[in-house]
């Protein structure tokens, strides 16, 4: 085969293999930015977020978060360490609004 044949068959295969993605992506769904940046968001396979209830001792690092008080502050008036507080924070996704905080 010669190579002017060659170059022919390879943009041949190239145009069908960009058309067959284009029908792949209409059918499936393709991956996009937003995709993307929700799966990194909502975790490794893009689940989406959950949020937990707040336990007794959440509910009160919530409301202390929401007067400015700093997480060691929280941590000496809980008699609890500030790593503690600082992975319930993270945990629940602390301070939540208030219209949360009468859902729960």
């Amino acid at each position: 085969m010669s190579t002017v044949m060659e170059d022919k068959l390879r943009e041949a295969m190239m145009a069908a293999a960009v058309e067959e993605n284009k029908r792949a992506r209409q059918k499936w769904g393709g991956s996009t930015i937003e995709k993307v940046a929700s799966a990194k968001e909502n975790g490794a396979k893009g689940g989406n977020p959950k949020r937990l209830k707040l336990t007794a001792k959440a509910k009160v690092v919530n409301r202390m978060l929401k007067k400015r008080m700093k997480i060691r502050d929280i941590g000496d008036v809980l008699g609890i360490s500030h790593q503690s507080v600082s992975d319930m924070k993270k945990r629940y996704a602390l301070p939540r609004p208030d219209e949360e905080d009468a859902n729960e």
